[in-house]
């Protein structure tokens, strides 16, 4: 199945689980949808949609681009790692990669939510 999220791609949303993230059932369908969560909540927040497609998002600025990349990666990294324990090192492994990305994911939202960050993104 091929990739349907705009703001971030599969492989950034990967690379946040870290190694032990369980890829049986973190699979591609799975990614796209809580790409899909994200980027409506991102969309609603902001009272905005960014993009409706790769075009339209590649058209964004820098600035724009890798906001709405990292919030959705993180996003998506966290609810990827929390699945499962099995495939980390260790508990504390996990608990750390879901704790960055928990972290990075709500310093995103806070930005987002700011009117003037949205101002400056929209303009």
């Amino acid at each position: 199945m091929a990739h349907t999220g705009i703001y971030a791609t599969s492989a950034e949303c990967i690379f946040k689980m870290g190694k032990g993230y369980d890829s049986t059932n973190v699979n591609e369908d799975r990614i796209n949808e809580l790409c899909k969560q994200c980027e409506s909540f991102i969309n609603d927040l902001c009272r905005k949609v960014f993009a409706v497609d790769a075009a339209e998002f590649a058209a964004l600025t820098a600035g724009e681009k890798y906001l709405l990349t990292e919030t959705v990666s993180n996003f998506v990294g966290f609810y990827g790692a929390m699945y499962s324990s099995l495939g980390y090192a260790s508990q504390r492994e996990q608990e750390n990669i879901m704790n960055t990305n928990w972290a990075r994911f709500v310093h995103c939202i806070g930005l987002l939510k700011n009117q003037e960050t949205v101002t400056f993104i929209k303009s």
